[in-house]
């Protein structure tokens, strides 16, 4: 996908921008085909599903994926959760890797991958195809996480305490950990971006990428506020901000919010960030 972005300001600064070309809000994002698509992930037999787990995970990543698949997803099964996982991927030029994604979502069921580049600053596509397969192809999930692929995952802790929220917080329901911070104008740095693409000095507030819960509902809204507000920064933490503040939705924090579930626990959290694939491997809650 060829992505082009014009701009007024000095061309000696432009950072990422002189390798990936992009443009801020001129198309609907949610138009991309699904080159592979598992349907009968959320055809289950009970009558709804308690949680959809979208993982973002590049086309590369094969061993960080395995790893997931022998953790949390080995839980969900050893402990018969009513969670399903999906990896979520771009499309690549490589004819090794696309054969390599083909057999691997052959073996597993567990890949969805959708017809666009797969790149860090396309992960506002991601997130938008992430919501649009929530949205026509797993509506009776009760709860859509999207978390990141180096993030080991307690499941089980996860899928019980959704499934015993109170039925007043079932709806309207967005669990992250909040974030507010400014716009990076040092041209140099991976999230720069200048004031032509994004005046303001603040972002919205916005969950951190690395994984957040939300009912589906909230799926339904921001899926339709993505048609409505298009992205005008390639960051799909910030982009989610953007959506969630059009509709008015708050993020509730995860730390407290386990906290207040758990108190007496040794760990503060559902997750563990930013791990490389042999620290996830031994990795306990």
């Amino acid at each position: 996908m060829v992505i082009t972005v014009t701009l007024v300001e000095n061309p000696t600064k432009v950072g990422w921008l002189k390798t990936v070309r992009w443009t801020p809000g001129t198309l609907q994002v949610a138009i991309y085909d699904f080159l592979i698509n598992p349907l009968d992930t959320c055809q289950l037999e009970t009558k709804s599903n308690t949680l959809l787990i979208l993982v973002k995970s590049a086309t590369t990543h094969t061993s960080l994926r395995n790893v997931i698949r022998e953790t949390y997803i080995n839980s969900i099964q050893e402990y018969n959760l009513s969670a399903r996982v999906l990896f979520v991927l771009g499309n690549t030029k490589d004819k090794h890797d696309k054969e390599s994604i083909r057999e691997e979502a052959e073996l597993y069921g567990d890949i969805l991958q959708v017809d666009f580049a797969d790149h860090y600053y396309n992960l506002t596509i991601k997130l938008v195809m992430s919501l649009k397969w929530a949205v026509n192809f797993c509506s009776d999930t009760e709860f859509v996480m999207s978390i990141d692929d180096d993030v080991m995952l307690d499941v089980v802790t996860l899928v019980h305490d959704l499934e015993s929220l109170p039925m007043e917080q079932q709806s309207g329901f967005f669990l992250g950990k909040p974030n507010t911070y400014p716009p990076v104008r040092n041209a140099y740095s991976k999230w720069y971006i200048p004031r032509e693409l994004y005046p303001e000095d603040t972002y919205p507030v916005s969950p951190f990428g690395h994984g957040y819960v939300m009912s589906q509902d909230v799926v339904q809204k921001l899926y339709e506020a993505s048609t409505e507000c298009l992205p005008r920064v390639p960051f799909d933490d910030v982009y989610c901000g953007m959506l969630l503040q059009r509709r008015n939705i708050e993020i509730v924090n995860r730390l407290n919010f386990y906290k207040e579930l758990h108190p007496k626990r040794r760990t503060k959290d559902y997750m563990k960030l930013q791990l490389s694939e042999n620290e996830m491997k031994p990795c306990e809650f």
